[in-house]
Parts: C-alpha cells; sequence; structure tokens
C-alpha cells in the first residue's frame, strides 16, 4: 500500500482548490487518452488577438487551413488529451497525439483543444472566411494559432495535403468469413450505439482484421468477437491500440440488447478492414462477428469459492499487530483486544471494523485493526460489497488490498485507498521490476501516473487515480456504498465500481458475468510489457485502516488543504482529537471470491 508522493500532492492541491479541470489534463505522459469529441467552449470565454500564425506542419504532415467545426456535431470525432494537458498544447502536439492513436487528420481548437480522425464528419469543410477565425494562440506556443471557436486548425498525414476520403468497402464475407483455426464465422448482426450487441471491447496491435479482433478477444477470455464500423459515436471506449481507422472491434460470451443475424443479411457488412482491404469489417451498426469453439453462447461460468460475512469474517482472517510498514501513528489491536474494546463486531448481518475514537493522546498511535484473510488466491473475481469505508477525514489512510508474500514479488492490487479529505478512489498495482501496463480500455477520466508497477522501488507503483466522487470517502458513504468487482487473469486485471443502486443482477444473484459489465473503472492490461502470471501470485485479501504515515502524514500533502488548518501536523491532530474518528469505520456486507 505505497504511493506516489509527487503525484498525489498535486492530486491534492488540485482537489483543495477545486480545480477539476487541471486534474483531468493531468495525464500521463506515456499514453494519449481519447473520448467521444465533447467541448467546453461557451459564451463566456474570451478570444486572442489574431497575431499569431500556423505552425509549420511537423514531418509527414501538410497544414489544411481553418476548418468549421460545431460543438453540437464535431468535424473530427474523437477528442484527444495530449501530455501535459491543455496549457501545452501546440499544432505539433496535436498531430504527435493523433498520430500515436492511428488517426491521419489532426485539428487544433479553441487553444488548447485537440481533435483526430480520418475522415471529415457532420458537413466540416474549409471555413467560408478562410482564416478569420483561427485566431486563437495555442497555450502551449503563443506563436502559434490553435483555431478558434467553431474553428478547427487543420492538418492532414501523409496525404499530399488532401483530405482522406472515408473507409471504402471491401469484399463482403462469404459464408466462411475469416476465421482462425477454432472459429466459426456466424455472419453479419445488428448492433446498435446505444444498446451494443458485444459489450467488452478488445485490444489490437496494428490495422484491424478479423483474424486481429478474434485474437484479441479470446485471449482476453471472450468467446464471441465482433468487427464494427465506429462512425461517429464509439459507445465502448477502445484501447488506443485499436484505434488506428475508424473499425473497431467487440468481444462477449453472450449477445445483448437483442442482436443477431441482420435481416438484409451482408448487404450492411460491407466496410473494409484497415490492416486487410480485402476483408469487411462490419459496417455501420453491423457486425462481422466470429464465435469460438462449438455450442452456445453461454455466459463465462464463475464458481463461488469463499465468502467472507456476519458468520464468518473474522475467523477467517489473521490481524495484524507488527509496526506499520508505512510508518503510520497506529496502534494495530489483535483480535480480542479490538472486540474488548469495540473495534469490530458483525451487528446487523454486517461486518464492522473501526478505530479507537475515545483516547486522548495515545502514546502507542490511535488503535484501530488490519486483517488479512487466511486463504491466499491466483486469478479471480473478488467482489466486495461494502456499506461504509473510513475515508474522507483529516489524517485517515484506509485501504482495501490484496497483497502477496515476499512484497513486491508476488504482488499487490490496491482497489480502495485514499488519504485526508480526497473524494475518489485510487487503484494501484506494486511490483517487482519488469512490469510495464497500460490501462487501455479503461473509464475516461481514470488517470495513470506511471506504466512501470516498480516505481521507486514499487513504493509509488503505477496508480490510477479515479473521478468518481461516489467511489470514495464521502461520497460513497452518502449513497449507502457499493460493490467494487475485481477481475484477475493472465492477460489483465481490472476494477469496476457500482454505486448501490446500480449493482448488476448477475452479482447480486451470485453468478457474475463480467462481460456484461461494460467499461471498468482500470484496467491494468499485461501483454508483452507485463506477463502478469510472472508477477502476481498468492495474494490474501487486506483490510486496514491506518493515520498519517508515508502518504496521510507528508507534512506537504497535510498542509496542501483544509487539514493543514486543523494542526500542526497529521499526528498532532489525531492524537488531539479522537472525536474526529467516529466516522471512520468499515461497514461490509460481504466480500466473495470466484474463480
Amino acid at each position: 500500500m505505497a504511493f506516489s508522493l509527487y503525484f498525489f500532492l498535486s492530486l491534492a492541491v488540485l482537489i483543495y482548490i477545486g480545480s477539476a479541470a487541471a486534474l483531468v489534463a493531468d495525464i500521463n505522459k506515456s499514453g494519449v487518452a481519447l473520448s467521444a469529441a465533447s467541448s467546453s467552449e461557451n459564451s463566456t470565454e474570451l478570444t486572442s488577438a489574431p497575431a499569431a500564425k500556423p505552425a509549420a506542419a511537423a514531418a509527414g504532415w501538410t497544414v489544411l487551413g481553418c476548418y468549421t467545426d460545431s460543438v453540437s456535431a464535431r468535424s473530427l470525432p474523437y477528442a484527444a488529451s495530449v501530455s501535459g494537458g491543455p496549457t501545452a498544447m501546440t499544432n505539433e502536439l496535436c498531430q504527435a497525439t493523433c498520430l500515436a492513436a492511428g488517426y491521419k487528420l489532426a485539428g487544433t481548437e479553441y487553444s488548447d483543444e485537440c481533435y483526430c480522425g480520418n475522415a471529415l464528419q457532420n458537413s466540416g469543410a474549409p471555413a467560408p472566411d478562410g482564416n478569420a477565425l483561427c485566431d486563437m494562440t495555442c497555450d502551449g506556443n503563443k506563436a502559434e494559432t490553435c483555431g478558434g471557436p467553431n474553428r478547427l486548425t487543420m492538418y492532414t498525414y501523409s496525404t499530399g495535403g488532401s483530405t482522406p476520403t472515408t473507409s471504402t468497402a471491401g469484399t463482403s464475407p462469404t459464408g466462411t468469413g475469416n476465421p482462425l483455426p477454432g472459429w466459426t464465422f456466424l455472419g453479419c448482426y445488428t448492433d446498435s450505439t446505444s444498446a451494443r450487441t458485444l459489450p467488452v471491447a478488445g485490444s489490437v496491435s496494428g490495422g484491424m482484421t478479423n483474424e486481429g479482433c478474434q485474437t484479441a478477444c479470446l485471449a482476453a477470455g471472450y468467446s464471441i468477437a465482433g468487427t464494427e464500423y465506429a462512425g461517429e459515436c464509439c459507445e465502448f471506449l477502445f484501447p488506443i491500440t485499436m484505434r488506428t481507422s475508424l473499425i473497431t472491434i467487440g468481444c462477449g460470451n453472450s449477445f445483448g440488447n437483442g442482436g443477431g443475424p441482420a435481416s438484409d443479411g451482408s448487404t450492411e457488412c460491407n466496410m473494409a478492414c484497415s490492416g486487410n482491404a480485402a476483408e469487411t469489417c462490419g459496417g455501420p451498426n453491423r457486425l462481422d462477428v466470429y464465435q469460438h469453439g462449438s455450442g452456445g453462447s453461454s455466459p463465462t461460468t464463475y464458481t463461488l469459492k469463499a465468502t467472507f460475512d456476519h458468520t464468518n469474517f473474522f475467523s477467517q482472517m489473521t490481524f495484524f499487530t507488527g509496526g506499520d510498514p508505512t510508518g503510520g501513528f497506529v496502534d494495530y489491536l489483535t483480535q480480542a483486544q479490538a472486540q474488548s474494546a469495540g473495534l469490530i463486531n458483525t451487528n446487523n448481518n454486517q461486518v464492522y471494523m473501526g478505530v479507537d475514537y475515545t483516547t486522548l493522546n495515545p502514546s502507542a498511535g490511535r488503535a484501530s485493526v488490519r486483517v488479512s484473510s487466511n486463504a491466499a488466491w491466483t486469478h479471480g473475481l473478488f467482489i466486495a460489497d461494502i456499506a461504509h469505508m473510513p475515508g474522507g477525514i483529516c489524517g485517515t489512510w484506509p485501504a482495501f488490498w490484496l497483497l502477496g508474500p515476499n512484497w513486491p514479488n508476488n504482488g499487490e492490487i490496491d482497489i480502495i485507498e485514499g488519504v485526508n479529505l480526497l473524494n475518489t478512489d485510487s487503484i494501484t498495482l506494486h511490483t517487482a521490476a519488469g512490469c510495464s501496463i497500460n490501462t487501455s480500455g479503461s473509464q475516461s477520466g481514470s488517470v495513470l501516473d506511471y506504466t512501470d508497477c516498480n516505481t521507486s522501488n514499487a513504493n509509488e507503483g503505477c496508480g490510477v487515480t479515479t473521478t468518481n466522487t461516489q467511489g470514495y470517502g464521502a461520497g460513497f458513504n452518502a449513497i449507502g456504498g457499493g460493490v467494487y468487482a475485481t477481475q484477475w487473469t493472465s492477460s489483465a486485471i481490472a476494477v469496476w465500481f457500482f454505486p448501490r443502486n446500480a449493482i448488476p443482477s448477475d452479482i447480486t444473484s451470485g453468478n457474475p458475468n463480467p462481460s456484461g459489465w461494460g467499461t471498468p473503472t482500470v484496467k491494468f492490461n499485461g501483454g508483452s510489457g507485463c506477463n502478469i502470471d510472472s508477477f502476481f501470485a498468492n495474494n490474501q485479501i487486506v483490510f486496514d485502516t491506518t493515520f498519517c504515515g508515508a502518504w496521510a502524514g507528508i507534512q506537504s500533502v497535510w498542509d496542501a488543504g483544509n487539514c493543514g488548518n486543523l494542526a500542526s501536523s497529521c499526528n498532532a491532530y489525531v492524537a488531539a482529537n479522537p472525536s474526529a474518528f467516529q466516522g471512520a469505520y468499515w461497514t461490509i456486507n460481504s466480500v466473495k471470491v470466484y474463480q
């Protein structure tokens, strides 16, 4: 349970000053973040003087001039977050970002926005007034212009200055399609951007082919694969490596939302695959569908291996009583001590784990508990139904995590973690040297700080900051909590959060099927950068609440927000204000482990 001091200090300052825009802009410099195009433009924003000129295009790029755009109907379909955030925006940086994501059109707008695509849409065209309204200086280089209100400074890559056209039709699949060994072509199926037939995205390197799609879906544990033309609205948050054209893929183990064979046969599955123009990869609202193996499309089956709830929780846990490895101002009690002090109970068919909130100036630190499951697992689906957590209180550092032996050689997966008044969850992996991950396929807004999970000798690891204020602390408690679900496979570690009123029915029924849960909050992908099975094994479930220490107690972190106004140091506040921690408790309905 370690942390990135630089990242979290920056985050704390951002949260405490309420600068949500700055937080979103803090994009990891090792990757590219794309989302469906949107804009912050409004009538109150001001334009800059038209003194600057568009920069000379980067190598391979050609400037096309000033093009029209609209906040309600984008000329380029994907908004890109560049390294360094909006304040670093230049035309060259936008071009590099779009090219890295597989796009050949790049346009800057309103000083700090970057849009990408492979074809113009929504009647986007050269502006009738020329460059008159492309007059706003780039935030990252005031000597350049980056578009203007509803205007794009447009560039194209390796096209001789002409705008790329839309994808052309390829060869319609035959009755056999393009299946790999073990796969069967099912034909052209219906789909909808608002109700997907296949719910999960796969990851493909290079240009798209049906074979690549099948390989990606099978590697992710899915038996159904489909390729499709994404068009204007990509409902999945596809991994960057997939966005090499306007062709996308979906994976699943069953068909949803009424999807099935198209009534017009293969007529609308007519778009050429970007990686092989001799194949088709679906079409608008059409999937070329393949199935692996024989038989039907039954969901992945998980078997319940363990349940921890009010009937057995403490009997299946070991109480840690040593010194806090993170240097916290805490005194971890034995089970008997915690029971006697009222720090644990199973009242109301729930598991309660709290902290001491009556003792003034405890010499050994404030009393708390840290428990680890007696059992350990390699791979699995870990579903924690939690009604209340200790977060959002100055001085606290609660966590729910998975931990392997001989740290960090067998890995650590921090599922819930935060300090002081932070109001969003931090999800982090810690490993031995040699594990470099990416978070392609995660929800928009989940920001990766480092790709190296051994950063700072694993003390910082590779962490992701989330944006859902219902997922941590006061916001979580206000809605009665919810469910955190963690899927650990050989290829990836993914975490979903479901608020209390949005828990999938397959979870509540005891038949969890992650293929229907949509985009995870965060997905740590292994692959060539990290062999998951080499770095994660035999992990135990851990809950704890510590105080101050090597994150919450760092003076600069403590001073960064309102907590610093309460006392000169974290330890001083925790010691002198016991009543502040009456709400620092876990209430757990259950933790279930499936494999």
